[in-house]
């Protein structure tokens, strides 16, 4: 608990002005069944000694949200506005073409939890040979905005997804680095060669490549940003990586039964362009996939959860490079 600044604002319980303690503390928020820490603020006051909520400080649900999706790979609203917004269309308009109501659309983008099955409706509205679909199927869908949409689509089937050139943007203004899209595709796509892997286990392998090759030469293979989150550091936004790169038919992504959890296998549906690496990037991402390959996503997690990398970075927080050179893993 840290103590941030005081406030001459009167007590709402005792009126002494002048004592209000603006404070935080780190809280454990639950949703689905899944346990997140969190950080919220609430006002103390040293004369009464009552303790208030602050409706201005962090919402802790919000941040426990955000990493429930990101942990269970689902789209954060940002995406779904982002790509909303780079159609051109407006909430009742994209309700419309997904089936859903405008208010859907609306709490969706303003922080409501999505369950699976929207989630799943999204990802495919995102790609362009799903949006073609949806928008042939859209029978209330005005007649300019299909025009609109079928133009873009004559566009977006012919070519890179719009998905992924938004998506790479978007990473790469939280990217410490030049985030190199070509690299992060061609590492995917080599990383999930054969019968695929796990997203679980794909995040944390990204890491590890990335952070072994900055450990010996200063700089990630990718130039993804990585954040902390409880089941290890993955990439930033990775969920939407992932989709941009199904969306451009580099991997392909299926859930499968993993005991009791659905989990999201990923699979190369064509060789890897090694031709994009340099030597060293090669080298890293050649012993990753072979330290880690009879390694489950269990195993890998719980190795990531022993790097400086994660024990040191706040949950929900950017990991620094810095700590690449503490790395267990060597060349």
């Amino acid at each position: 608990m840290n103590n941030q600044e005081v406030l001459h604002d009167p007590c709402p319980n005792c009126g002494e002005v002048g004592h209000l303690q603006v404070l935080n503390r780190n809280e454990t928020v639950k949703v689905r069944g899944q346990a997140f820490g969190v950080q919220a603020e609430f006002f103390h006051c040293e004369a009464c000694g009552e303790d208030f909520e602050s409706a201005d400080g962090p919402d802790s649900l919000a941040s426990a949200y955000r990493q429930y999706r990101q942990a269970n790979g689902l789209l954060q609203p940002e995406a779904l506005k982002t790509w909303r917004q780079s159609l051109g269309l407006r909430q009742a308009e994209l309700a419309t073409v997904l089936g859903w109501s405008t208010a859907t659309v609306s709490r969706y983008e303003n922080g409501a939890l999505q369950d699976d099955a929207h989630d799943r409706a999204m990802r495919a509205a995102m790609t362009g040979a799903g949006l073609a679909e949806l928008v042939r199927a859209a029978k209330d869908l005005p007649d300019d905005t299909r025009v609109r949409l079928e133009s873009q689509l004559d566009t977006l089937l012919g070519g890179p997804s719009q998905l992924a050139t938004v998506v790479a943007s978007r990473v790469s203004r939280a990217a410490p680095h030049s985030l190199n899209w070509s690299k992060v595709a061609e590492s995917v796509v080599f990383l999930c060669q054969g019968r695929g892997v796990s997203r679980t286990k794909l995040n944390k392998l990204l890491f590890y490549a990335d952070f072994l090759h900055a450990k010996y030469f200063g700089t990630l293979v990718t130039g993804l940003p990585y954040v902390r989150l409880p089941h290890g550091p993955v990439p930033d936004d990775y969920e939407l990586v992932y989709a941009a790169l199904h969306a451009e038919q580099h991997i392909d992504i299926v859930e499968a039964l993993v005991g009791e959890n659905i989990a999201y296998m990923h699979t190369a549906r064509r060789g890897p362009d090694v031709t994009v690496f340099d030597d060293t990037e090669l080298q890293a991402l050649v012993k990753v996939n072979a330290e880690f390959s009879r390694v489950g996503a269990v195993e890998i997690s719980e190795r990531s959860h022993r790097e400086d990398a994660w024990l040191k970075t706040p949950a929900g927080g950017h990991v620094s490079l810095v700590y690449a050179k503490f790395l267990s893993l060597t060349l």
